[in-house]
């Protein structure tokens, strides 16, 4: 009998113990892969660098010529799950996730002039990114659908 509890207290505690690492590593998969716009302007490209990281760029492009780019990453520490941004031309910026919630997170920077949020979503095929300000207002949408 002692060593039933003892299985069924080690079990529990396992299970625990992944709900806890599940909980505090949330699965992003759905943004791995190549996005691109609609009309083929901009592209985003995602791919897992670890367990705890994601590692992404994004491309402006007009007439095929690459005329803005950034180098993202979503990583996650002790801190919590940050977004880095780092666009052409300017310093590096990070924001903290406010929310994962299935195919959704939201991250924000209240410090930071604009965007203070950034929000991605898979909608059915469809990836969108939304910057805002922190309680949304002044929003700019971008839709993209899987690279061919």
């Amino acid at each position: 009998m002692k060593a039933i509890l003892q299985l069924t207290t080690l079990t529990f505690a396992l299970c625990g113990f992944s709900l806890a690492v599940m909980a505090e590593s949330p699965s992003l998969e759905w943004m791995l892969g190549c996005w691109t716009s609609e009309d083929g302007s901009s592209r985003e490209v995602w791919v897992r660098e670890s367990d705890k990281q994601l590692i992404g760029f994004s491309v402006a492009l007009d007439g095929g010529r690459v005329v803005f780019h950034e180098v993202l990453s979503i990583r996650l520490d002790e801190g919590g799950l940050h977004y880095t941004a780092h666009p052409e031309g300017q310093g590096a910026v990070t924001f903290l996730a406010a929310g994962v919630s299935g195919q959704e997170v939201s991250f924000t920077n209240a410090g930071h002039d604009y965007p203070q949020r950034i929000d991605y979503r898979l909608d059915g095929a469809q990836l969108r990114a939304t910057i805002s300000l922190l309680d949304g207002s002044n929003p700019a949408s971008f839709e993209k659908v899987r690279c061919k």
